[in-house]
């Protein structure tokens, strides 16, 4: 194992961009073609030194015939693979029978210690590796996402879909670097495409347990370690830095370090801004942490895991973290009823009474008016004893029926189709009903209509009060103004209204999808863009079907004790914010995920500034 070269070009550090690189076949070269293979090996490291070394690379580690380099930037790492494998190919190996590496791309916050680095950014990297072919340059979802913004002349990006990664539990999106002078067709990747939820239970839970200890460790090593870096990116100041870390000091002193510091490629002055606008959030908020992503195209990209994810162990937010997603579970829901009405297994026109018969009125009250939230039935969160009872007995499981029994002991807000109110009781409904078309469990349904199809692996039906490892600790206030640890609170107050947990990058797929209308037919697209006006909405904040327009931006924001969301999409710029808070505590009668997407949007889209 050598470590030469490492004094060449200073250490990244924050967030990361790994380039792995190995030879194809190499050992069966070595047996065949000895003394051929030292001259050839001596070749092959001096080209790709070169190419490292003039992209910015720093070669921490090299075993064997494989290089490992750490990049400030994944563009620099993209353009090394690039000129690596250029000059590979156009260098004769003929001696040894052709001379073939594969070399994979990942973006993400890593430990340095003595040189080195550590880290489950570190450990995708190398899976990622493992799946390619000699000539292949493979990049991970988030570094292609920043790559996209500002890539190397003449290239694109080849999507090769989602893959299991060996001993992982998220699977990854998974994409080719494309390129004159590049090999461009390979065999299928290596790694068989099956969704981890297929793993036997028992394995499963296995498998998870060892997981767990795993995060720990590293979590325990960031904390005890202390530091919040930057990883030099446009626009990132150390002013703003001592601005964050300082609004973020816990209780016992010490600054909340940054799992995944903002990586950004909007120009100097813009980045300077969003930091700015972050930093003021956390110290109105006092949201723990938050897990921001924006992606403009031909404007910027700005992806950052900021604050904490445990206020109790100090533990940082990272981009993996998976969170309650709250009413964005609504999207989710009427999406699979809109798939059924393109199936012919229902009508938007359908009473509820088709499906449920307790409900009063329901011969007049219609699948679309429970989705536009026109059908008048009462809100049962906004039941007198609802938010008291959860809070005595948090863990407590709640039937979808008991839910909708809350509602129905409450007079209607108006006749169907009069009016407008924000229920979750009618997405609950919706649920019930798409569970009795389908004669499946919401968990099954979800997975096939909407998980396996868009690739959506880290994306959940929890089926227990817990939340799957990497996640984030939420906080709620209670009714005696008391801040508590609401993560394990039961998400069954919710059901489809407000059930689902997942990622930034999950989320960032769905805002696109389901904005677009990728799963349904465009006459039905359209029609879930009928939006409704009526008071209290007004022509730029609008309701469709299931789907918010606020002034341009279309996507739904959530709520759920310990989590708040937003998740949108802006069509006149194919723009996307995902943001993913682990706090629900308003501030001035706004959620932390809501305050937060007026700001970014004030500056980033400010002919779209969300109300």
């Amino acid at each position: 194992m050598s470590k030469r070269g490492a004094a060449r070009v200073r250490a990244p550090s924050g967030t990361v961009t790994f380039l792995f690189s190995d030879i194809e076949g190499s050992t069966e070269r070595w047996d065949r073609h000895r003394a051929a293979m030292q001259e050839a090996l001596r070749a092959h490291d001096h080209l790709i030194r070169l190419a490292l070394g003039a992209n910015g690379g720093h070669v921490f580690k090299t075993v064997g015939d494989a290089f490992y380099a750490a990049f400030a930037t994944p563009e620099s790492a993209t353009a090394a693979a690039l000129d690596a494998q250029r000059a590979l190919t156009a260098a004769d190996f003929s001696a040894v029978g052709g001379l073939r590496v594969r070399m994979a791309i990942n973006t993400g916050t890593a430990d340095e210690r003595d040189g080195d680095y550590f880290g489950p950014a570190l450990n995708r990297v190398a899976r990622l590796l493992s799946l390619g072919h000699g000539g292949q340059v493979l990049l991970s979802g988030i570094a292609a996402d920043l790559v996209r913004e500002n890539p190397p002349d003449r290239t694109n990006l080849a999507d090769l879909g989602a893959h299991v990664l060996r001993d992982l539990e998220r699977a990854e999106h998974v994409y080719q670097l494309v390129a004159p002078g590049l090999l461009r067709d390979f065999p299928a990747l290596r790694a068989a495409v099956e969704p981890p939820w297929l793993v036997p239970d028992a394995m499963r839970t296995r498998y998870f347990t060892g997981r767990e200890e795993l995060l720990a460790r590293l979590r325990r090593q960031l904390v005890e370690r202390h530091r919040a870096a930057l990883s030099g990116l446009g626009g990132i100041g150390k002013a703003v830095l001592a601005v964050l870390i300082g609004t973020l000091a816990g209780s016992n002193g010490v600054a909340a370090p940054a799992a995944v510091a903002p990586a950004s490629s909007f120009p100097p002055a813009t980045a300077k801004a969003i930091d700015g606008a972050i930093a003021s959030w956390f110290a109105v908020s006092n949201a723990p942490g938050a897990i921001v992503g924006i992606w403009i195209p031909h404007k910027g990209t700005f992806v950052a895991a900021l604050g904490k994810a445990d206020r109790t162990t100090g533990a940082p937010m990272r981009l993996d973290d998976r969170v309650r997603i709250g009413s964005v579970t609504k999207t989710f829901t009427i999406t699979v009823l809109l798939q059924l009405v393109d199936q012919r297994r229902a009508s938007l026109d359908d009473p509820v009474a088709k499906y449920v018969s307790y409900v009063p009125n329901g011969r007049h009250i219609t699948l679309r008016m429970l989705a536009n939230m026109t059908a008048g039935l009462f809100n049962y969160t906004e039941d007198a004893n609802f938010p008291h009872e959860v809070e005595r007995n948090p863990l407590r499981v709640w039937t979808p029926r008991e839910l909708v029994d809350v509602a129905l002991r409450h007079p209607p807000y108006f006749r169907p189709g009069t009016g407008w109110h924000y229920s979750n009781t009618n997405t609950t409904l919706l649920g019930i009903v798409v569970e009795k078309i389908l004669r499946k469990p919401i968990s099954a349904i979800f997975q096939t209509y909407s998980f396996l199809p868009l690739g959506l692996s880290s994306t959940v039906w929890p089926a227990s009060t817990a939340l799957p490892s990497p996640y984030a600790h939420g906080v709620t206030e209670t009714s005696n103004d008391q801040v508590v640890d609401a993560t394990g609170w039961s998400p069954s107050q919710s059901f489809t209204a407000g059930q689902l947990i997942s990622t930034l990058h999950d989320m960032k797929v769905w805002a696109k999808a389901c904005a677009t209308g990728a799963q349904i037919s465009p006459s039905l697209q359209r029609q879930r863009f009928q939006w409704v006006t009526l008071p209290p909405l007004k022509t730029d904040l609008k309701y469709g079907l299931g789907i918010i327009y606020d002034h341009g931006w279309i996507g739904h924001n959530g709520s759920i004790p310990g989590y708040t969301t937003e998740v949108e999409y802006l069509p006149s710029q194919d723009a996307t914010i995902v943001l993913l808070v682990n706090s629900d505590i308003m501030v001035d009668k706004k959620s932390p995920a809501a305050l937060l997407f007026h700001a970014l949007t004030s500056i980033v889209t400010p002919q779209n500034v969300s109300g």
